[in-house]
């Protein structure tokens, strides 16, 4: 993260390789070995303080919107914005 005057501004990059997951098949309760795919995904956040005790914030999750699994079966979340205000009463 990199903070000038005013502003600040964060990015988070995260890699895994390909690995091995094993889940339980629903209709023989055995377990099934499987693989997941390596994944790379990139978060933005910045922030900025518009007077004393209130700043205005945003982030952008999954930046290139890649679609991954951290657990067999269960996708993890596309892109997404979020944007908040944070107000401090008598700062």
């Amino acid at each position: 993260s990199k903070t000038w005057s005013d502003v600040a501004v964060d990015a988070d990059l995260r890699h895994s390789g390909s690995r091995s997951d094993r889940y339980s098949d629903p209709l023989t309760w055995s377990a099934v070995d499987t693989s997941l795919a390596g994944f790379t995904v990139l978060d933005l956040a910045m922030s900025y303080q518009l007077q004393p005790g209130l700043e205005l914030r945003a982030r952008i999750d999954n930046v290139s919107d890649a679609g991954y699994q951290t657990v067999y079966g269960f996708n993890q979340q596309p892109r997404s914005l979020y944007v908040g205000l944070t107000w401090r009463p008598g700062f």
